[in-house]
């Protein structure tokens, strides 16, 4: 027997008058639907709908039918008890009081009263279980005094309600697929077969020996063969009867809701594309609801820009409908280098074409007037908080929905708001504590998945998957890490009560995965299992349940993306430009013309890029090509090197003129370096970054500089024997043969050591190329040429000992000096390198600057992750050709 079968028994067995009571809503919904379909297939044209209900919404309208003396309690009334119950049990002091700890005790709550685990008797419990009672204890009576009922003790108060003979059933009842996961939903479905007659349907078992088995590489490629796979299968069935079932709805739930998204917005063909990813997230993670927030985080992070910017160029807000305008304000501020202050910011656009204006009209106040309540008032009642954001939302004009889902968010925001403004409306707060109830409600709303019956591709979590029927079905998600689920942690709970609850169990989350992943199995004829091979770069094992025949699959975008993610723009785009033989002609000359560089001689870094790649050299070198700059918090990398650097240029000719040496005097060495980092990165400026920097590069009283950890290894050094003689020393008009031209360079330090020696030091701030790097797979060029400028006389001090090596600037390394020494010897890696050199240069001066990046195959070194160009250089169409 199938799903499908399983309905239709459950629904003959219930009959015309019948109740149907199922686990989840989706099956309730799936179960009508069939009754629908079976009377519009035998002609008829009206009939009396069947009553087939989610076992929990039956049991909220059996129990509000009985005229009970206690309510269902809310989110905000169960949070705001439990929040009173903390603070009236005093917790110890290892638990924080707040809504972290309210919210876990009401969890604990109910995890206890499902199972029927409150009024045990524990002998000698430890401090924190003790206190967890009278929390319990004082939790319950604030419930009662309040008269409201806990949702977890629903179950057991209908079961007491049949069993005393104030509820009476003369309808059949009809248990469709229902699996206790608690001993109160055990005995209420005890006491409906034994009062109420009511029938029991199991969910029926599939056949493993009849489903596949794919393994993919990662999870990526796992949801991309999947969507594929769906496009495919929607060319021969209708759309909402190809399911998906996910393993972890918070892991591939949103990689589902991207992945449909770009093939669904950009269609070749024009044909539609519907899909409904059922999604698990709260509405807190909503765009709209997130939107909704900025006024009161403006005021909680002291009125930054990026706030206020964020909430002027929200689509949400339709005070500012001329959004571009609004950019300029960011430009001023930027020049003007104001980052927080209200005040400030607003008063600095005065003058600015209209500015300032434009900001202060929203809503017809100006705008200092619509965040006061929020930077003025210290503390308020939550009716009172509820009312100012109301009236500042009105103001700002939010919301602006556009569509269906941000009125559906919306909803859930504003309904909170009311709720807090009731139930919490004479409780007093401050803005932050506002702000966080406010949070701690949008995480507990759930957003409403949309109506499945024509909503297109179905993906499904694990529970509302169940009882389901399909024509085919995809179960994603099948390795160890995810399936079963692990069992959930509760510091409350001991461990002989962690054992009786199946949510904290891991033998009952075992048993418990088993029943669903058997019954997955039935609900189509065919069943693809997924899973993948790795998860974040390890090898990730196959679930438990995984069968045997499994076969690999790829899902390679770019080398095979499949006719159905040609539908994504981006990536039919990208397709275009590759098979576009524009690029190729461009560099491929049947007469190469001579080009030799404009520039004169190359500098030290050019050859690098020469070497690395002929077209990375030619667009950045002779073209001139640059990339857009990119937004960075802080100093990106390149400054970052630059200004390390100087500092360590400045101080290491300071100290060699004042005598210093850190092996003889570090304290004064340290000073001298704090003065030099002072002098260069702080220099009088504000400037957030530097200051940043400088304290990373001089550290604190807890945790030491990156500085202070190079100038440790410089004592160690220095202590050897050495000593540092020379700065950014330059040497020009090396010749190499075969290159056509000269190269110059600096070397950044030179130190003189025992019997004549010296070490040229090239400062890293970033990785270090390894020795075979250097001297046999030829990708650092760096420390070479710096030893034929010395060979060739170039540098002021000669010696035929002189070694090269790096000096890594960087925590991982504190400083260390690294030498670079081949195992043959300098001499058969420098003529390497001239070989090398003669290669490249000969396409040089042939004007050949086809891209070939260096070195092929290699991961730890690979030239197109740093190079600028990878969109213009047609490296892959010239690799396929």
């Amino acid at each position: 027997m199938n799903n499908l079968s399983f309905q239709s028994r459950a629904l003959e067995a219930a009959g015309e008058g019948g109740v149907v009571i199922t686990p989840t809503v989706r099956l309730a919904g799936r179960m009508r639907h069939l009754v629908r379909q079976k009377s519009l297939a035998s002609g008829l044209k009206g009939w009396r709908p069947r009553e087939v209900l989610s076992l929990n919404s039956w049991l909220n309208r059996t129990y509000l039918g009985s005229w009970p003396r206690l309510a269902p309690a809310t989110q905000v009334q169960r949070l705001n008890l439990a929040a009173r119950a903390v603070e009236d049990a005093d917790p110890p002091g290892e638990l924080a009081a707040g809504l972290g700890l309210a919210d876990l005790l009401d969890k604990t709550f109910g995890l206890l009263a499902r199972n029927d685990l409150l009024d045990l008797e524990r002998p000698k419990p430890p401090e924190i279980i003790l206190w967890r009672d009278r929390a319990v204890s004082a939790y319950r009576l604030l419930l009662s005094e309040a008269g409201l009922i806990h949702p977890a003790n629903m179950a057991r108060e209908v079961a007491e309600l049949i069993r005393s003979g104030r509820i009476e059933f003369r309808e059949r009842l009809v248990l469709a697929g229902l699996r206790p996961a608690a001993r109160t939903e055990a005995l209420l479905l005890d006491i409906l077969k034994e009062k109420a007659g009511a029938v029991k349907h199991e969910l029926p078992p599939g056949d493993v020996s009849r489903a596949s088995a794919v393994a993919l590489p990662d999870r990526d490629q796992e949801v991309a063969w999947v969507v594929e796979n769906l496009l495919e299968d929607g060319a021969g069935h209708p759309h909402h009867r190809l399911g998906v079932v996910t393993t972890s709805e918070e892991i591939y739930h949103p990689m589902f809701q991207s992945s449909l998204e770009e093939v669904a917005l950009f269609p070749a063909d024009g044909s539609p594309l519907s899909f409904n990813v059922s999604s698990p997230r709260p509405a807190l993670l909503h765009p709209l609801v997130r939107a909704g927030l900025l006024p009161l985080e403006f005021a909680l992070l002291g009125e930054r820009r990026e706030e206020l910017l964020a909430l002027l160029m929200s689509p949400y807000f339709g005070a500012w409908p001329e959004k571009r305008r609004l950019m300029a304000a960011d430009l001023v501020w930027r020049e003007k280098n104001l980052n927080a202050g209200l005040r400030g910011l607003v008063a600095s656009l005065k003058g600015k074409g209209g500015l300032k204006e434009s900001l202060e009209s929203a809503g017809g106040r100006k705008i200092e007037d619509l965040f006061a309540p929020f930077l003025s008032w210290k503390s308020a009642t939550f009716a009172r908080w509820a009312g100012a954001l109301k009236a500042a939302y009105g103001a700002l004009g939010f919301p602006v929905a556009a569509g269906e889902e941000d009125e559906v968010a919306s909803a859930h925001l504003f309904e909170l708001l009311q709720e807090l403004a009731t139930v919490l409306a004479g409780d007093r707060s401050d803005l932050k504590g506002f702000y966080l109830w406010l949070k701690k409600g949008l995480e507990k709303r759930r957003m409403a998945p949309a109506p499945e019956e024509s909503a297109g591709f179905q993906v499904l979590g694990r529970i509302e998957a169940l009882g389901l029927d399909f024509h085919r079905v995809y179960v994603v998600g099948m390795s160890a890490e995810e399936f079963p689920p692990r069992p959930e942690s509760n510091p409350l709970l001991l461990p002989g009560e962690k054992r009786s609850i199946v949510e904290t169990d891991p033998l009952g989350r075992h048993l418990l995965a088993g029943a669903d992943f058997t019954n997955w199995l039935a609900m189509a004829d065919e069943i693809i299992l997924t899973r993948p091979r790795t998860v974040n770069s390890d090898p990730a094992a196959p679930s438990r349940f995984w069968p045997p025949n499994e076969r690999e699959e790829r899902m390679d975008l770019w080398a095979a993306p499949g006719r159905g993610w040609l539908r994504a723009g981006w990536l039919r785009n990208g397709w275009q430009g590759l098979i576009s033989p524009r690029p190729v002609r461009t560099f491929r000359h049947e007469e190469p013309s001579p080009m030799k560089t404009s520039r004169g001689e190359l500098y030290v870094s050019e050859m690098e890029t020469l070497l690395a790649c002929p077209f990375s050299y030619f667009g950045t070198a002779l073209l001139g090509l640059a990339p857009l700059p990119r937004a960075a918090l802080g100093l990106n990398p390149r400054d970052r090197g630059i200004l390390i650097h100087r500092i360590l240029r400045g101080f290491t000719r300071r100290a060699r003129e004042e005598g210093l040496s850190p092996d003889r005097d570090f304290e004064a060495c340290l000073a001298l370096l704090r003065e030099e980092v002072e002098r260069n990165a702080l220099n009088g400026e504000k400037d957030p970054a530097l200051a940043v920097e400088a304290r990373r590069l001089l550290g604190d009283r807890e945790v030491s500089g990156l500085l202070e950890l190079w100038l440790e290894e410089e004592r160690l050094w220095c202590g050897k024997g050495w000593s540092w003689r020379s700065e950014e020393e330059s040497f020009s008009n090396l010749s190499l043969p075969g290159l056509g031209t000269t190269v110059k360079g600096r070397v950044d330090r030179i130190d003189a050591g025992p019997g004549g020696s010296f070490v040229l030091w090239d400062y890293k701030t970033g990785r270090a190329p390894t020795t075979p790097e250097v001297t046999v797979k030829l990708t650092a060029p760096q420390l070479p040429l710096y030893l034929m400028a010395q060979a060739e006389g170039l540098l002021p001090f000669p010696g035929p000992g002189t070694r090269v090596g790096y000096i890594r600037l960087t925590f991982r390394e504190g400083g260390s000096p690294r030498i670079i020494e081949p195992k043959e010897g300098w001499e058969e890696a420098l003529s390497r390198w001239r070989e090398f050199i003669e290669e490249r240069g000969a396409l040089l001066l042939a004007g050949d600057f086809r891209p070939d990046p260096l070195p092929k195959k290699s991961l730890a070194h690979n030239p197109c992750m740093y190079c600028d160009l990878p969109g213009v250089c047609g490296v892959w169409t010239v690799e396929e050709a």
